[in-house]
């Protein structure tokens, strides 16, 4: 035990004679305490501003409810149509969801159709990967309502 005290002791005495590795080993703490702050820092990657006029229906509320409750890359904005369009177009938003006043009756028609046909609107600012990603987000929130709609009908 002594013996691999002594070795690791001259493997230190030897490193710190070295500029670079004493650099490292000062450097180490400030990549540290500053990997720690980006990783609570409440940074969103892609934001999206959700619209709907203020005569929609109960099921286009309770979907924007659902989305902005949830936790992850996306930061979700409710406004008006126009400030959703307003906010892609100046660049305080990277897409806008443009819901319609009548989302619950279409979802009927889907589901007694059989035939998907777009429901809500999409404003890109320039279309990325992870903005059509955002695309599977919106159908899964409004999945469940048209498999229930389905049931139904």
């Amino acid at each position: 035990m002594r013996c691999l005290g002594i070795r690791f002791w001259m493997l230190q005495k030897r490193m710190l004679k070295k500029p670079s590795y004493l650099m490292i080993m000062c450097l180490l703490p400030v990549l540290v305490i500053a990997m720690r702050n980006i990783s609570s820092a409440h940074s969103k990657m892609l934001s999206i501003a959700m619209g709907c006029s203020e005569n929609a229906d109960d099921l286009v509320y309770e979907t924007m409810d659902r989305m902005t409750e949830k936790d992850g890359i996306l930061s979700f904005q409710i406004c008006s149509v126009e400030e959703a369009r307003q906010k892609v177009y100046e660049g305080e938003a990277d897409a806008a969801w443009i819901f319609p006043d009548d989302l619950a009756y279409r979802i009927r028609e889907i589901a007694k159709q059989g035939e998907l046909k777009p429901v809500v609107s999409i404003i890109w600012r320039e279309k990325t990967v992870s903005l059509e990603l955002t695309k599977e987000i919106l159908s899964a929130a409004l999945y469940p309502e048209i498999g229930r709609a389905s049931c139904r009908e």
